[in-house]
This record gives structure tokens, C-alpha cells and sequence, in this order.
């Protein structure tokens, strides 16, 4: 933990999140707590904020834990494998700031994946993207930028929502028309705001 970063951490985060906690530092060269955002996650208790530097990192997974994860520098930290929030209980929040999330054919393919959160998820100033299905594939269309399911309240502020481009025989698309392009934000059963985005299909 490095509380010299604290208030840096402190002033990025939504009026809506309460920090109770400590300042987590995710650094990819070293020069934090951890070098991969899925550790800090682990160690981290509720009301705990982690503090990520610019790098390019791995997918990560936040299941039942109030946690923040800021990028100390918006949109200089991104994640090749996207997130997956899931099973917050009522009372419990989480908070992604500054972050550019993609998908990729080898972790989830959607740039984000909000799943049964009883609790509040807020997305401010993130960028997701969905990727494209390879051509022939007989799964349908491409990935959304962003799915939520069964969730209660999930909030977008100042993001970007990019679905994953459709194939036509090659990939990635580059000419002709797009078949079977992704969704920007796919939602199942869920309570949804949009503010201040861009929201654009693959």
C-alpha cells in the first residue's frame, strides 16, 4: 500500500463510491503493490481502491467485493480480456474509472460482463470494446462491447461502448459490409443508465 497516492486515488473516484479503505498500486514495471490488477483485486477488502498505472494488463474478475479500480491516468490503462463484475449483495458497489477494456478471443470476449449484482456497479470514463467473431464462425454475431444480466443498478457516465465488428471473410473486417456486427451494450433483466456516451454497434 503507498497512502502518498491516496488522495490522487481519492480524487478520481465517482461522488458515489465510499473509500474506507486503503490505496492498492497496480504498476507493470514494478514500481507497485502488484504488476497485474487481478492480484490487488484478491488481496483488496471491501471499500479498498486500486490505483493502476499505465500498462496493458491482463482480463480481471471482481466477484462480491466493494472495490475501486482508477487508472491514475485516464485512459492509459487497458485490459486485453476485459472484466467481469459479478454477485454483488445489495449494499455492496464497484467502481471502474479511466480504463480502456477490450475483449480478446482467448479470455472474454466482451469488453465488459456485469452478471447478478444486487448492488450498485458504476462505470465512469471506460472505454469497451467487443472484438469480432472470425469469419464462418456459427456462433452468430460478433461481441458487445458491454453485457449486463440480472443486475440491479449499473450505471455508464462519460464512457465509450464499441461493438465488436461483424466478418465478411476476413478478419478483422476490412471492406465491404459488415455482417453480423456486435451490439454496443447488451442487457438482460437489468436496471441501466446512460450518460453523457458514445454508444456505437460494431
Amino acid at each position: 500500500h503507498q497512502p502518498t497516492l491516496a488522495l490522487v486515488a481519492l480524487a478520481c473516484l465517482a461522488p458515489s463510491f465510499v473509500a474506507l479503505g486503503d490505496v492498492i498500486v497496480v504498476d507493470d514495471s514494478g514500481g507497485g503493490d502488484f504488476t497485474y490488477i487481478q492480484g490487488a483485486i484478491q488481496a483488496a477488502s471491501d471499500g479498498d481502491v486500486v490505483l493502476v498505472k499505465p500498462g496493458d494488463y491482463a482480463d480481471f474478475l471482481i466477484d462480491g467485493k466493494s472495490v475501486a479500480v482508477v487508472a491514475a491516468t485516464l485512459g492509459t490503462v487497458t485490459s486485453s480480456g476485459g472484466a467481469v463484475i459479478l454477485d454483488l449483495a445489495a449494499g455492496q458497489e464497484v467502481l471502474l474509472s479511466g480504463l480502456v477494456l477490450r475483449g480478446h478471443e482467448l479470455a472474454l470476449e466482451h469488453g465488459l460482463s456485469v452478471k447478478n449484482c444486487a448492488g450498485a456497479v458504476r462505470l465512469e470514463a471506460c472505454t469497451f470494446q467487443g472484438i469480432a467473431r472470425l469469419p464462418g464462425d456459427p456462433k452468430g454475431t460478433s461481441y458487445s462491447g458491454a453485457t449486463v444480466e440480472g443486475s440491479a443498478a449499473v450505471s455508464f457516465e462519460g464512457c465509450t461502448l464499441l461493438g465488436g465488428p461483424g466478418a465478411i471473410g476476413t478478419f478483422p473486417c476490412s471492406s465491404g459490409t459488415a455482417q453480423g456486427a456486435g451490439a454496443a451494450l447488451a442487457i438482460g433483466g437489468s436496471s441501466v443508465a446512460i450518460h453523457g456516451s458514445s454508444v456505437a454497434g460494431g
